[in-house]
């Protein structure tokens, strides 16, 4: 369970690190679903995906003899979140 002083934090971490992407109205599915439906272009990120938000905070939430003996990730779509928060969290 994530409270809201955990997710304010891992907001502020965050900023300068992500971009923040915006919403996009998708009109066509609004159309056919009957209210206005919105997508999160996560794409737009540095590494193509949402998972540096995640992969982020939890690297930046590590202690020092966490962080010597460094991060596996185990799936290809997480290697270069991965890669980007260890080199700006200094690993």
């Amino acid at each position: 369970m994530v409270d809201l002083e955990s997710f304010v934090k891992a907001k502020y971490k965050l900023s300068g690190v992500i971009n923040e992407t915006g919403v996009d109205l998708a009109e066509k599915f609004s159309r056919i679903y009957g209210g206005d439906v919105y997508l999160k272009p996560e794409n737009l990120q540095k590494t193509g995906s949402f998972k540096i938000r995640g992969a982020f905070n939890s690297i930046s939430n590590l202690t020092a003899e966490e962080r010597d003996k460094g991060v596996i990730a185990f799936s290809a779509g997480n290697h270069a979140g991965c890669c980007l928060c260890s080199k700006k969290n200094g690993m």
